[in-house]
């Protein structure tokens, strides 16, 4: 999802097919119309509405058209999903991580997705026997057969809605490898009951029947997506807001992936500092690894007690400034207390971003063996061990 800009408008008004239910929920509305229209569509085969094939007698849940990565040729272009059956076992997720996959213009664009960490005893299993330590859902558009998405036409009735399922190796083979896409990921402070019921929530709204829904930029989106799955575990005072109270306005950093970190710092829902995964060196070589001796300094400047406020105070000069220029001392008023926000919210997430973990590709591979290696061998690497806990244990807190 892209967003170059949002007016003060009421998205709401402007997307008849969705509904505000609330501040922090909205649902689309399916009319025998939009049905009519979604199924004369004819979708890209390669992206598949998972299913649940059965509820276990033992407390797993064993899934269908889970996607187990890719078959890789030299042309990254033409690699092919590949589809099996899954089990897994909701009690035993470990961890639950919410990952923005940035893209250009970075301080804007990204897709967003939830990865579920299961204990080391109990990894994602596929029908082949073979496993993953982690299951990913990510709400994407549903598009034609050789289309893209654009920010544009997102905002009319041209995608369909699905939440590809799949692995953690899959979805390192794609953002990683076949994208050369950093991958941030966010480590959300729930209880083990918390997170169960994520899982649950999330295997449910990726198995519904979602013919005649369509994707919206701004209302049903890979972001809000996951906005609501997070507001259906957390208490009231932690759900995030999609809409101001006044006027149905939808709050801009409800709907840009970028603002995650700073979002689920406000709540308290972040655990542990950021982990950024770094693309595979071999397949895309220019792209960046470590942090610049500018982002260096400015980390160590976010880590200062001083940061914060003056963040905010710097926003509330700066938009005390520009109200007052636009309409005297209203506008004064109204700009210093946006301004005072926005510096806040500006200074969350410029800290967030850049006083991070990093971690190459390279070093999850061992914990990945279904990754493919046609289009870049890989030296011999350790054992395999069903836990990222070696990866990830930096972020910790």
């Amino acid at each position: 999802m892209t967003i170059s800009s949002i007016s003060s408008a009421s998205f709401a008004h402007q997307a008849p097919h969705f509904a505000r239910v609330s501040r922090t929920h909205a649902e689309p509305r399916v009319s025998e119309e939009d049905r009519q229209r979604w199924q004369a569509v004819p979708w890209n085969p390669e992206q598949r509405h998972p299913v649940l094939l059965e509820a276990c007698p033992d407390g797993t849940m064993r899934l269908g058209d889970v996607r187990w990565g890719f078959q890789e040729s030299p042309d990254p272009s033409a690699w092919k999903p590949v589809y099996t059956e899954a089990v897994v076992d909701p009690r035993k997720v470990k961890d639950v991580w919410l990952a923005v996959e940035p893209f250009a213009p970075k301080i804007v664009a990204g897709h967003s997705l939830v990865l579920f960490e299961f204990e080391q005893d109990s990894p994602v299993r596929n029908s082949q026997g073979e496993t993953d330590p982690a299951l990913v859902v990510s709400a994407e558009a549903l598009r034609p057969p050789g289309t893209s998405y654009d920010l544009l036409k997102g905002m009319g009735k041209n995608f369909g809605v699905v939440y590809q399922v799949g692995t953690l190796a899959d979805q390192l083979q794609k953002v990683s490898r076949q994208q050369g896409h950093d991958l941030l990921l966010h480590r959300l402070a729930l209880s083990p009951e918390q997170k169960e019921s994520l899982l649950r929530n999330a295997l449910d709204q990726s198995t519904r029947d979602r013919t005649g829904e369509w994707y919206h930029t701004l209302l049903n989106s890979c972001f809000t997506a996951q906005v609501e799955l997070l507001n259906s575990v957390v208490p009231e005072e932690q759900k995030i807001r999609r809409f101001t109270t006044l006027g149905r306005f939808l709050r801009p950093e409800a709907c840009l992936p970028n603002s995650t970190g700073a979002l689920l710092a406000r709540k308290d829902l972040l655990d542990g500092r950021v982990v950024v995964v770094r693309p595979d060196q071999k397949l895309h070589p220019t792209a960046a690894r470590g942090q610049s001796d500018l982002q260096k300094a400015v980390a160590r400047a976010t880590r200062s007690p001083l940061w914060d406020p003056g963040m905010r105070v710097g926003g509330l000069l700066a938009g005390a400034w520009a109200g007052s220029a636009v309409a005297g001392l209203p506008g004064l008023v109204a700009g210093a207390l946006t301004g005072q926000f926005l510096g806040g919210l500006a200074g969350d997430v410029v800290r967030l971003q850049t006083d991070v973990v990093e971690i190459p590709v390279e070093t999850l591979y061992q914990f990945t063996p279904s990754l493919g290696t046609a289009s870049a061998p890989r030296e011999a690497e350790p054992a395999f061990s069903p836990s990222l806990e070696p990866g990830f244990a930096a972020a910790r807190p």
